[in-house]
């Protein structure tokens, strides 16, 4: 038997085993590239897809901004409509009891005049 042979076999699978890692490895690190790559490509998508989203958010919400500030100034004019009527209803109770007022302190004086001649004519 030639024993220079057996010598080399340690060295052939160490070769072996190295090329068999490296191969491995490098197919590893190709499957994480792809999944990478996959990835990415999903986050564009949300990506554009968010940016979609948010335009319409936009949009949305600006349609109920001026929703609302269309019902403020609804709210706004009402309020002044009212204020309006209130200020003409007290003002018309106002002259109400001016006139209340006036028609009682006519008929205090017009007594008065009564009993200022009562007593002139001498009476009580």
């Amino acid at each position: 038997m030639n024993f220079k042979y057996i010598t080399g076999i340690p060295v052939v699978v160490s070769i072996l085993v190295a090329i068999y890692s490296g191969i491995n490895y490098a197919s590893k690190l190709t499957n994480i590239i792809d999944d990478n790559e996959q990835q990415i490509m999903l986050l564009k998508k949300d990506v554009s897809d968010n940016s979609k989203n948010y335009t319409e958010a936009r949009e949305e919400l600006f349609r109920e901004i001026s929703q609302l500030n269309l019902w403020i100034g609804r709210i706004e004019a009402t309020a002044k409509g009212i204020e309006k009527i209130m200020y003409s209803t007290a003002s018309e109770s106002e002259l109400e009891a001016l006139n209340d007022s006036y028609y009682k302190l006519n008929d205090t004086i017009r007594q008065l005049q009564y009993d200022l001649k009562d007593l002139k004519d001498g009476g009580y």
